[in-house]
């Protein structure tokens, strides 16, 4: 499993539990930068 595909669960987890949160708070909630979260 690359580390893409273990970013990309932890920003479905986190948009699972908080309904409507913006691209800037997943990246404060998990650490990643703002490019990691949009693609």
């Amino acid at each position: 499993m690359g580390i893409r595909n273990l970013n990309e669960g932890r920003v479905l987890k986190t948009i699972e539990k908080n309904d409507s949160i913006s691209r800037a708070d997943i990246c404060k909630v998990i650490g990643l930068t703002p490019p990691a979260v949009s693609d």
